[in-house]
Order: C-alpha cells, then structure tokens, then sequence
C-alpha cells in the first residue's frame, strides 16, 4: 500500500521534480478529470453529483495518501 500511497502522493514521482509541487503536479490532473467529466456527463445535476462526489473521493484518497507517503518519509509537510 506504500508504492500506491507514493504514486497518489506525488503523481507518480512528479512531485518530487517540480519547484511547486502541490500547485503543479497536484492541481493539473484533478482540473482534466473534473473538465473530462464535464464534457462526458449530459445533465447538470450529473454534473454536480460527480463533482461532490468526486471531490470527497479525492480528498480522502488525497489525506490518505499524502499522510502514508509522510510517515514512510519520516518527516512532515513542508508547505
């Protein structure tokens, strides 16, 4: 569960290269999900289920993974 943790964590080791990684690597694949999901979805009520949804599924993917990926770290956010 730690490789997966990682991956989350620093979108598969991006976030570890970049000057800004929270802003960069983390913002730019949750922007195309949620603009992917509202070109795909027909409704605006789908619409705005799947962005309530879909933002408490990523923030408790996002806490989880990032709070997994600190502790093998042994140190805390930095931000």
């Amino acid at each position: 569960m730690e490789r997966i943790a990682f991956h989350i964590a620093t979108v598969l080791g991006l976030g570890d290269k970049l000057p800004a990684p929270g802003t960069t690597a983390g913002s730019l694949p949750a922007i195309v999900g949620w603009w992917m999901a509202m070109i795909f979805l027909p409704t605006a009520s789908a619409r705005l289920a799947a962005t309530l949804v879909g933002s408490v599924v990523v923030l408790a993917v996002g806490v989880w993974a990032s709070q997994t990926e600190s502790d093998r770290r042994g140190k805390g956010d930095p931000g």
